[in-house]
């Protein structure tokens, strides 16, 4: 799992992992911390990029639908 935080990303690596971020990361246990620059930094943040959208999306289609349910209703009266 990823997460975008304070210009960087933290990185779970396994189930379980603790980041505490508040300004600075005061606590890190079984995470990375990838900033800007590093290798996977690009990787990383496409992935919570593909993330945030599918959520978007899953929001939108569940509103949709819920939209169309009270149109019925609607329309039925």
């Amino acid at each position: 799992m990823l997460i975008e935080t304070f210009g960087g990303i933290i990185k779970f690596n396994h189930k379980g992992a603790i980041a505490t971020v508040t300004g600075h990361i005061t606590s890190l246990e079984s995470c990375d911390v990838i900033k800007k620059g590093h290798p996977n930094y690009r990787e990383a943040l496409s992935t919570i990029i593909s993330a945030h959208k599918e959520f978007t999306k899953n929001v939108s289609d569940s509103y949709q639908k819920e939209i169309q349910e009270l149109e019925n209703k609607l329309s039925s009266l």
